[in-house]
């Protein structure tokens, strides 16, 4: 269990070979005697480390696919997130990601990973066992200057809601959710069905967000916001994830 006297540098271990999954954590000094109240917004970090990875079948669009090693920010305590089999989209040896809920956010904003207007990214996303809670997709995800995290942009579902809604989330203190654009769904929410959700950042700062059917081309509803917001130009990608119920990722695309 991940204490109050937490890991600053945060490693899990993804091992396809026999799809075992390894944990590891290693004390930083810098936080010795502080608490999670202390440091509510601390970067904290996980990393992805394949090891046997299979040849991976996708193109170059494919910006994450949780089959090869990565670098997130983990942001607030504890980190609710594993690689799994289980949560593949494509199925067979390959890996999606398992989000539990929890108040954290994870994300990657490495050069590779970088999204900028004009652009357009999608994922896979199923809500499993139960269709409740949200599940976000951040995209543009900053840092601070020395690190710390900033925050991002979201396209979320919400199934307790029924709404598609894009959000902007600052993590300073216990973070700040500011909804930018929200649209009621026609229908509900499928508990164990396979969503794509799609986003398109647009050169004028507005940005509009889909929702597709398992077959990724039925369109079920959109979402789009009316007023240009600048606060971030560019960043990462992430996940988030509440409720009583993991949610599943699977490869994030841009196009």
């Amino acid at each position: 269990m991940m204490t109050a006297r937490c890991a600053d540098l945060w490693h899990f271990r993804h091992l396809l070979h026999r799809a075992h999954v390894q944990w590891r954590h290693c004390l930083s000094a810098r936080l010795r005697g502080t608490t999670d109240d202390e440091r509510p917004s601390r970067l904290y970090m996980a990393r992805f480390n394949a090891y046997n990875t299979l040849p991976l079948l996708r193109n170059d669009q494919t910006i994450e696919d949780f089959n090869s090693s990565q670098v997130y920010h983990l942001v607030y305590r504890p980190p609710t997130f594993q690689p799994s089999q289980t949560a593949s989209h494509e199925g067979g040896s390959d890996y999606g990601m398992i989000d539990n809920p929890g108040t954290n956010w994870i994300y990657r904003d490495n050069a590779s990973a970088q999204v900028l207007p004009g652009e357009t990214i999608s994922v896979w996303l199923q809500f499993h066992t139960s269709a409740d809670g949200q599940a976000a997709f951040a995209f543009g995800a900053n840092s601070n200057a020395d690190g710390t995290p900033n925050g991002t942009y979201a396209l979320v579902l919400d199934a307790s809601t029924q709404h598609l809604m894009i959000v902007k989330q600052t993590f300073a203190g216990a973070g700040t959710t500011t909804t930018l654009a929200t649209s009621a769904l026609t229908g509900s929410i499928q508990a164990d069905h396979w969503y794509r959700l799609k986003v398109e950042w647009k050169p004028t700062g507005n940005m509009t967000g889909q929702l597709f059917d398992n077959d990724g081309i039925t369109l079920l509803r959109s979402v789009q916001t009316t007023i240009p917001d600048s606060t971030f130009l560019s960043g990462g990608i992430g996940f988030h994830a509440t409720g009583t119920q993991a949610k599943y990722w699977d490869t994030v695309t841009e196009f």
